[in-house]
Order: C-alpha cells, then sequence, then structure tokens
C-alpha cells in the first residue's frame, strides 16, 4: 500500500492527497481499512481520501468523537484492551495507525489484535506532527 503525500499538496490544496491502495506484492487492492485515530486532523484527511476511492473505512477512536467522514464506520474502543480491538477488526484488511504521544504505548496491542483479527497489513505509526505547521 502506498500513501503519497507531498508537501505542496498540503501547501496547496491540504484536504486533498492521493492514496494508492494497491497491494504490494502485486495480488490486488485492498478494500477494507480501519484507522486509528482517523477522527483527528490528519486522520480525517486520510478517511476521506479513502472513502473517495471506494474503500470501506472504519475509524477506531476511544471516545466518540463529533465528526466522522460521511461514509465511515465508527467503532469507539479500548486501545488497552486485545479483545475490544480484535472485535473492532473484524473483516479489515489494513490497519493504518495515526497514534501518537501516549498512543504509541498501545500500538503493540493494536498490532497483535490486528494479526489475531486477520489484517493483512499493519501501518505503525511513527511520526505524527499537526498539519498547522505545514499550511
Amino acid at each position: 500500500m502506498l500513501l503519497a503525500l507531498s508537501t505542496e499538496q498540503l501547501s496547496t490544496s491540504p484536504h486533498s492527497m492521493s492514496i494508492s491502495t494497491t497491494s504490494d506484492n502485486g495480488s490486488g487492492s485492498y478494500k477494507s481499512f480501519a484507522i486509528a485515530g482517523g477522527s483527528g486532523e490528519f486522520g480525517a484527511l486520510i478517511v476521506s481520501a479513502l472513502l473517495s476511492q471506494g474503500a470501506s473505512v472504519v475509524v477506531l477512536s476511544r471516545n466518540n468523537p463529533q465528526v466522522v467522514p460521511e461514509g465511515a464506520v465508527l467503532r469507539t474502543v479500548n486501545y488497552e484492551d486485545e479483545g475490544s480491538l480484535e472485535t473492532a477488526l473484524k473483516g479489515v484488511e489494513v490497519v493504518i495507525s495515526l497514534l501518537w504521544q501516549d498512543g504509541f504505548a498501545v500500538q503493540p496491542t493494536l498490532a497483535i489484535a490486528a494479526k489475531k483479527a486477520g489484517v493483512k497489513l499493519f501501518v505503525p505509526s511513527c511520526v505524527t506532527m499537526s498539519l498547522k505547521c505545514i499550511y
């Protein structure tokens, strides 16, 4: 899977990005995604881009955010409860983690739950920043 987001896109059009949903091994396209932290500023951009390409998107959140992009499914989870996460990830092919700060500590639990749920690809969060510093 390729996530392409250039600083040029952000500076000229911060609400659009290009995401390839094609698998790296050439076996076809991924069709279902879960975004951990998908209700945040950056997460909403990724969710919207995936939805615009016809993907099924689950937004994982530890609370009930006021705004989730239309077409996405919200699943409230406890990131410290592997069973809660495994249930929320059933039927998902790709998990993209956008967890940051305190979320880094629970990312291993998310990865283990993803594997147990049969997720094909886990994309960990390693760098997160506010988009406000770019545009």
